[in-house]
Protein backbone atom coordinates (compact mmCIF):
# COMPACT_ATOMS: atom_id res chain seq x y z
CA UNK A 1 0.00 0.00 0.00
CA UNK A 2 2.78 2.56 0.87
CA UNK A 3 3.91 1.63 -2.80
CA UNK A 4 0.77 2.65 -4.57
CA UNK A 5 0.70 6.01 -2.27
CA UNK A 6 3.73 6.86 -3.53
CA UNK A 7 3.11 6.07 -6.98
CA UNK A 8 0.16 8.31 -6.68
CA UNK A 9 1.37 10.99 -5.09
CA UNK A 10 4.16 11.20 -7.38
CA UNK A 11 2.06 11.49 -10.39
CA UNK A 12 -0.29 14.27 -8.91
CA UNK A 13 2.89 16.12 -8.59
CA UNK A 14 4.05 15.26 -12.26
CA UNK A 15 0.90 16.22 -13.60
CA UNK A 16 1.05 19.92 -11.99
CA UNK A 17 4.29 20.36 -13.23
CA UNK A 18 2.98 19.11 -16.97
CA UNK A 19 0.04 20.44 -16.86
CA UNK A 20 1.28 24.40 -15.81
CA UNK A 21 2.54 25.70 -19.34
CA UNK A 22 0.09 24.70 -21.49
CA UNK A 23 -3.49 24.70 -20.39
CA UNK A 24 -4.05 21.76 -21.08
CA UNK A 25 -5.77 20.48 -18.27
CA UNK A 26 -9.46 19.07 -18.66
CA UNK A 27 -10.48 18.57 -14.70
CA UNK A 28 -11.64 22.52 -14.05
CA UNK A 29 -15.56 22.57 -13.26
CA UNK A 30 -15.85 25.89 -13.58
CA UNK A 31 -13.19 27.52 -15.94
CA UNK A 32 -11.75 31.18 -16.01
CA UNK A 33 -8.89 32.12 -18.12
CA UNK A 34 -6.26 34.73 -18.12
CA UNK A 35 -6.81 37.66 -19.80
CA UNK A 36 -3.18 38.78 -19.97
CA UNK A 37 0.03 37.00 -18.92
CA UNK A 38 1.99 37.71 -16.19
CA UNK A 39 3.97 40.56 -17.84
CA UNK A 40 1.07 42.11 -19.27
CA UNK A 41 -0.56 43.98 -17.22
CA UNK A 42 2.32 46.71 -16.07
CA UNK A 43 1.34 50.58 -15.98
CA UNK A 44 -2.50 49.37 -16.73
CA UNK A 45 -5.49 50.95 -15.15
CA UNK A 46 -6.19 48.57 -11.97
CA UNK A 47 -10.08 49.22 -12.80
CA UNK A 48 -9.66 47.96 -16.01
CA UNK A 49 -7.67 44.97 -15.00
CA UNK A 50 -10.11 44.17 -12.65
CA UNK A 51 -12.87 44.40 -15.10
CA UNK A 52 -11.01 42.06 -17.40
CA UNK A 53 -10.49 39.64 -14.90
CA UNK A 54 -14.48 39.48 -14.04
CA UNK A 55 -15.11 39.17 -17.85
CA UNK A 56 -12.88 36.52 -17.73
CA UNK A 57 -14.67 34.55 -15.03
CA UNK A 58 -12.63 35.00 -11.71
CA UNK A 59 -15.09 35.75 -9.24
CA UNK A 60 -12.94 35.89 -6.08
CA UNK A 61 -10.66 39.37 -6.75
CA UNK A 62 -9.07 41.37 -3.51
CA UNK A 63 -6.97 44.43 -3.84
CA UNK A 64 -4.21 45.57 -2.90
CA UNK A 65 -2.19 48.86 -2.48
CA UNK A 66 1.64 50.14 -3.30
CA UNK A 67 2.65 54.31 -2.31
CA UNK A 68 4.31 55.64 -4.59
CA UNK A 69 5.38 59.11 -5.21
CA UNK A 70 5.18 59.36 -9.24
CA UNK A 71 1.36 60.71 -10.05
CA UNK A 72 1.93 58.49 -13.31
CA UNK A 73 2.30 55.23 -11.91
CA UNK A 74 -1.09 56.29 -9.02
CA UNK A 75 -3.94 53.56 -10.14
CA UNK A 76 -1.79 51.67 -12.52
CA UNK A 77 -1.00 47.64 -11.31
CA UNK A 78 2.03 47.02 -10.09
CA UNK A 79 1.70 43.24 -9.48
CA UNK A 80 -1.25 40.39 -10.01
CA UNK A 81 -1.19 37.06 -8.08
CA UNK A 82 -3.61 34.49 -9.14
CA UNK A 83 -3.99 31.12 -6.79
CA UNK A 84 -0.63 32.89 -5.17
CA UNK A 85 1.46 32.69 -8.33
CA UNK A 86 3.07 35.62 -10.07
CA UNK A 87 3.89 33.91 -13.04
CA UNK A 88 1.50 32.38 -15.27
CA UNK A 89 0.25 32.51 -19.27
CA UNK A 90 -1.97 34.25 -21.34
CA UNK A 91 -5.34 31.83 -21.34
CA UNK A 92 -4.04 29.82 -18.89
CA UNK A 93 -7.32 27.98 -16.87
CA UNK A 94 -7.92 28.31 -13.16
CA UNK A 95 -11.11 27.60 -11.12
CA UNK A 96 -12.80 30.72 -10.95
CA UNK A 97 -13.05 31.08 -7.66
CA UNK A 98 -8.84 30.68 -7.24
CA UNK A 99 -8.26 34.00 -4.93
CA UNK A 100 -7.03 36.55 -7.76
CA UNK A 101 -5.15 39.90 -5.68
CA UNK A 102 -4.48 43.27 -7.93
CA UNK A 103 -2.24 45.41 -6.17
CA UNK A 104 -2.36 48.71 -7.44
CA UNK A 105 0.02 52.45 -6.90
CA UNK A 106 -1.51 55.31 -4.90
CA UNK A 107 0.10 58.36 -4.06
CA UNK A 108 2.01 58.51 -0.73
CA UNK A 109 1.08 62.24 0.93
CA UNK A 110 3.78 64.89 0.62
CA UNK A 111 4.57 65.06 4.32
CA UNK A 112 4.64 61.42 4.80
CA UNK A 113 8.11 59.10 4.65
CA UNK A 114 7.96 55.11 4.25
CA UNK A 115 9.21 53.72 7.99
CA UNK A 116 12.85 53.12 7.71
CA UNK A 117 14.69 50.26 10.03
CA UNK A 118 18.22 51.89 11.06
CA UNK A 119 20.94 50.05 9.03
CA UNK A 120 23.55 48.10 10.91
CA UNK A 121 26.41 50.42 8.95
CA UNK A 122 26.85 52.04 5.81
CA UNK A 123 26.59 50.36 2.38
CA UNK A 124 27.43 51.40 -1.05
CA UNK A 125 24.23 52.09 -3.07
CA UNK A 126 24.10 51.42 -6.79
CA UNK A 127 23.39 54.55 -8.47
CA UNK A 128 21.45 53.52 -11.66
CA UNK A 129 22.11 53.53 -15.58
CA UNK A 130 24.75 50.59 -15.13
CA UNK A 131 24.44 47.05 -15.03
CA UNK A 132 23.89 45.96 -11.54
CA UNK A 133 24.84 42.09 -10.95
CA UNK A 134 22.48 40.76 -8.62
CA UNK A 135 24.07 38.84 -5.74
CA UNK A 136 22.48 37.00 -2.76
CA UNK A 137 24.38 35.54 0.64
CA UNK A 138 21.89 33.82 2.80
CA UNK A 139 22.18 32.75 6.23
CA UNK A 140 19.98 30.43 7.92
CA UNK A 141 18.96 31.29 11.97
CA UNK A 142 16.26 30.65 14.32
CA UNK A 143 15.40 27.91 15.93
CA UNK A 144 15.61 24.18 14.97
CA UNK A 145 13.05 23.32 12.35
CA UNK A 146 11.95 27.13 12.59
CA UNK A 147 14.80 28.68 9.88
CA UNK A 148 14.77 32.43 9.53
CA UNK A 149 16.58 33.69 6.61
CA UNK A 150 18.97 36.60 6.69
CA UNK A 151 20.14 38.02 3.11
CA UNK A 152 23.13 40.05 2.11
CA UNK A 153 22.34 41.67 -1.16
CA UNK A 154 23.80 44.35 -3.36
CA UNK A 155 20.04 45.62 -4.14
CA UNK A 156 19.15 49.06 -3.61
CA UNK A 157 17.62 49.79 -0.21
CA UNK A 158 13.61 49.61 -0.10
CA UNK A 159 13.78 46.75 -2.52
CA UNK A 160 10.75 44.55 -2.13
CA UNK A 161 11.87 40.83 -2.08
CA UNK A 162 8.85 38.48 -2.10
CA UNK A 163 10.09 35.28 -0.37
CA UNK A 164 9.18 31.37 -0.14
CA UNK A 165 10.03 28.19 1.61
CA UNK A 166 8.96 25.32 -0.79
CA UNK A 167 8.78 21.16 0.13
CA UNK A 168 9.56 18.94 -2.90
CA UNK A 169 8.88 22.33 -4.83
CA UNK A 170 5.50 22.08 -5.06
CA UNK A 171 3.79 23.07 -1.40
CA UNK A 172 4.42 26.25 -0.06
CA UNK A 173 4.48 26.43 3.95
CA UNK A 174 3.81 30.27 3.31
CA UNK A 175 4.90 33.11 1.43
CA UNK A 176 6.46 36.87 3.07
CA UNK A 177 7.72 39.77 1.86
CA UNK A 178 11.21 41.43 3.62
CA UNK A 179 12.54 44.81 2.43
CA UNK A 180 15.91 45.54 1.98
CA UNK A 181 17.78 48.08 4.40
CA UNK A 182 21.38 49.02 4.49
CA UNK A 183 22.41 45.66 2.19
CA UNK A 184 19.92 43.52 4.59
CA UNK A 185 17.02 42.23 4.47
CA UNK A 186 15.20 39.21 7.21
CA UNK A 187 12.21 37.09 6.85
CA UNK A 188 9.82 35.89 9.64
CA UNK A 189 10.25 32.30 11.46
CA UNK A 190 9.07 29.64 8.20
CA UNK A 191 7.00 26.99 9.89
CA UNK A 192 4.38 24.65 9.12
CA UNK A 193 0.94 26.12 10.94
CA UNK A 194 3.95 26.59 14.23
CA UNK A 195 5.22 23.38 14.11
CA UNK A 196 8.89 23.10 13.17
CA UNK A 197 9.45 21.86 9.51
CA UNK A 198 11.25 18.78 8.50
CA UNK A 199 11.96 17.26 5.24
CA UNK A 200 13.85 18.88 2.08
CA UNK A 201 13.12 22.72 1.38
CA UNK A 202 14.16 25.29 -0.92
CA UNK A 203 14.13 28.96 -0.10
CA UNK A 204 13.36 31.18 -2.57
CA UNK A 205 13.96 35.07 -3.72
CA UNK A 206 12.01 36.24 -6.09
CA UNK A 207 11.61 40.68 -7.28
CA UNK A 208 10.11 41.94 -9.53
CA UNK A 209 10.90 44.88 -10.85
CA UNK A 210 7.56 46.38 -11.91
CA UNK A 211 6.39 45.84 -8.50
CA UNK A 212 8.93 48.58 -6.43
CA UNK A 213 8.76 51.64 -5.66
CA UNK A 214 10.34 54.40 -7.81
CA UNK A 215 13.89 54.95 -5.93
CA UNK A 216 14.72 50.91 -6.83
CA UNK A 217 13.27 51.23 -10.44
CA UNK A 218 15.18 54.21 -10.98
CA UNK A 219 18.80 51.76 -10.38
CA UNK A 220 17.45 48.99 -11.87
CA UNK A 221 14.95 49.94 -14.57
CA UNK A 222 11.46 49.43 -14.81
CA UNK A 223 11.45 46.34 -16.82
CA UNK A 224 14.62 45.36 -15.43
CA UNK A 225 17.00 46.29 -17.75
CA UNK A 226 19.86 47.08 -15.65
CA UNK A 227 19.80 43.95 -14.04
CA UNK A 228 22.13 41.32 -14.90
CA UNK A 229 24.01 37.82 -13.41
CA UNK A 230 22.83 34.06 -13.53
CA UNK A 231 19.90 35.24 -10.66
CA UNK A 232 18.05 37.00 -13.44
CA UNK A 233 15.50 35.81 -15.67
CA UNK A 234 15.08 37.75 -19.01
CA UNK A 235 11.83 37.12 -21.03
CA UNK A 236 11.03 39.04 -24.33
CA UNK A 237 12.24 42.41 -22.41
CA UNK A 238 11.56 42.51 -19.14
CA UNK A 239 13.95 40.94 -16.39
CA UNK A 240 13.38 39.84 -12.52
CA UNK A 241 15.25 38.03 -10.23
CA UNK A 242 14.95 34.60 -8.51
CA UNK A 243 16.81 32.63 -7.11
CA UNK A 244 16.74 29.32 -5.29
CA UNK A 245 18.67 27.77 -2.05
CA UNK A 246 17.96 24.56 -1.11
CA UNK A 247 18.28 23.33 2.31
CA UNK A 248 17.01 21.16 5.47
CA UNK A 249 17.46 17.13 6.52
CA UNK A 250 16.88 14.95 4.59
CA UNK A 251 13.38 13.36 5.04
CA UNK A 252 12.15 9.50 5.10
CA UNK A 253 12.01 8.44 1.51
CA UNK A 254 10.22 4.79 0.65
CA UNK A 255 12.90 2.20 0.22
CA UNK A 256 11.09 -0.01 -2.10
CA UNK A 257 12.11 0.37 -6.17
CA UNK A 258 9.19 0.87 -8.55
CA UNK A 259 9.16 -1.50 -12.06
CA UNK A 260 9.50 -0.34 -15.34
CA UNK A 261 5.95 -0.69 -15.95
CA UNK A 262 5.04 1.14 -13.17
CA UNK A 263 7.06 4.05 -14.05
CA UNK A 264 5.41 3.81 -17.23
CA UNK A 265 2.34 3.87 -15.70
CA UNK A 266 3.17 7.10 -13.08
CA UNK A 267 4.21 8.99 -16.65
CA UNK A 268 0.91 7.94 -18.80
CA UNK A 269 -1.27 9.16 -15.35
CA UNK A 270 0.47 12.60 -14.90
CA UNK A 271 0.15 13.13 -18.84
CA UNK A 272 -3.92 12.20 -19.29
CA UNK A 273 -4.66 14.13 -16.23
CA UNK A 274 -3.10 16.94 -17.69
CA UNK A 275 -3.45 16.17 -21.45
CA UNK A 276 -6.24 13.68 -22.04
CA UNK A 277 -5.57 11.57 -25.12
CA UNK A 278 -3.18 14.11 -26.66
CA UNK A 279 -0.13 12.01 -25.57
CA UNK A 280 1.71 8.65 -25.60
CA UNK A 281 4.82 7.51 -23.84
CA UNK A 282 7.21 4.85 -24.88
CA UNK A 283 10.01 2.95 -23.26
CA UNK A 284 13.07 2.16 -25.46
CA UNK A 285 16.06 0.47 -23.66
CA UNK A 286 16.95 2.75 -20.71
CA UNK A 287 15.24 6.03 -22.27
CA UNK A 288 11.45 7.07 -21.70
CA UNK A 289 10.19 9.26 -24.15
CA UNK A 290 6.66 11.49 -23.54
CA UNK A 291 5.26 13.24 -26.58
CA UNK A 292 2.27 15.56 -25.70
CA UNK A 293 0.56 18.18 -27.91
CA UNK A 294 -2.47 20.38 -28.38
CA UNK A 295 -4.45 22.56 -30.75
CA UNK A 296 -2.21 25.89 -31.65
CA UNK A 297 0.77 24.58 -30.30
CA UNK A 298 2.81 24.97 -34.03
CA UNK A 299 1.14 28.36 -34.55
CA UNK A 300 2.11 29.08 -31.05
CA UNK A 301 5.38 28.01 -32.19
CA UNK A 302 5.51 29.80 -35.48
CA UNK A 303 4.74 33.26 -33.99
CA UNK A 304 7.02 32.47 -31.61
CA UNK A 305 9.74 32.20 -34.50
CA UNK A 306 8.68 35.31 -36.13
CA UNK A 307 8.97 37.48 -32.93
CA UNK A 308 5.49 37.88 -31.98
CA UNK A 309 6.00 39.73 -28.19
CA UNK A 310 2.94 37.31 -27.00
CA UNK A 311 3.84 34.39 -28.48
CA UNK A 312 7.75 34.91 -27.21
CA UNK A 313 6.49 35.55 -23.32
CA UNK A 314 3.98 31.82 -24.14
CA UNK A 315 6.93 29.75 -25.52
CA UNK A 316 8.90 30.95 -22.83
CA UNK A 317 7.43 29.51 -20.37
CA UNK A 318 6.32 26.42 -22.21
CA UNK A 319 10.06 25.67 -22.55
CA UNK A 320 10.52 26.40 -18.83
CA UNK A 321 7.78 24.08 -17.44
CA UNK A 322 9.01 21.23 -20.07
CA UNK A 323 12.41 21.51 -18.75
CA UNK A 324 10.96 21.19 -14.94
CA UNK A 325 8.77 18.57 -15.74
CA UNK A 326 11.35 16.45 -17.17
CA UNK A 327 13.58 17.32 -13.85
CA UNK A 328 10.64 16.47 -12.03
CA UNK A 329 10.79 12.70 -13.78
CA UNK A 330 14.39 12.45 -13.60
CA UNK A 331 14.44 12.60 -9.99
CA UNK A 332 11.47 10.12 -9.46
CA UNK A 333 13.85 7.60 -11.13
CA UNK A 334 16.48 8.29 -9.44
CA UNK A 335 14.58 8.17 -5.68
CA UNK A 336 13.37 4.90 -6.92
CA UNK A 337 16.58 3.47 -7.96
CA UNK A 338 16.44 3.64 -12.04
CA UNK A 339 19.49 6.10 -11.85
CA UNK A 340 20.58 4.42 -15.21
CA UNK A 341 17.45 5.35 -17.09
CA UNK A 342 16.35 8.88 -19.04
CA UNK A 343 12.90 10.86 -19.61
CA UNK A 344 12.45 12.46 -22.86
CA UNK A 345 9.42 14.99 -23.42
CA UNK A 346 9.17 15.99 -26.67
CA UNK A 347 6.51 18.82 -27.70
CA UNK A 348 5.12 18.13 -30.79
CA UNK A 349 3.35 19.78 -33.95
CA UNK A 350 -0.54 19.55 -33.31
CA UNK A 351 -0.48 19.97 -37.68
CA UNK A 352 2.04 16.46 -38.07
CA UNK A 353 3.44 15.11 -35.24
CA UNK A 354 6.21 13.46 -36.61
CA UNK A 355 8.14 16.90 -36.45
CA UNK A 356 8.85 18.19 -33.05
CA UNK A 357 9.00 21.37 -31.69
CA UNK A 358 10.68 21.03 -28.64
CA UNK A 359 12.35 18.41 -26.82
CA UNK A 360 13.91 17.93 -23.50
CA UNK A 361 16.32 15.44 -22.06
CA UNK A 362 16.77 15.35 -18.11
CA UNK A 363 15.92 19.31 -17.89
CA UNK A 364 18.39 20.36 -20.82
CA UNK A 365 16.43 21.76 -24.27
CA UNK A 366 17.82 19.48 -26.95
CA UNK A 367 16.00 21.24 -29.82
CA UNK A 368 13.47 24.08 -29.71
CA UNK A 369 12.34 25.42 -33.48
CA UNK A 370 12.01 29.08 -32.66
CA UNK A 371 16.02 28.75 -32.24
Amino acid sequence: MKSKRWIKGLAVLVAAVLCFGFTGCKNIENPARTPFASDGYQGEDFEKTISALKEAGFINISTETMLTYSDDKAGTVGKVTIDGSHSFLLDSVYENNVPVVVAYYTMLDKGEQPEESEPEGEVAQPTGKEKLEVTFDIEVTGEEGKPVFVIETNLPDDTELELSLLWDDMFSYEDQTAIVKGGKAKSEPFTDNGEPLSGYSAFGITMFPASQPESVQSIIGEMGEYLTGSMVVTVDTYSYVWMEKTFGTEQEKPQEKISEDDMKAVIENALAAGFGDDYSVSLEGVVYTANVWQDGMAATALLAKDGNADAVVIWEQIRQTTTAATEKLQKLLEDNGHRDHLVVVNVLNDTNKENILLSVVAGMVVSDCTA
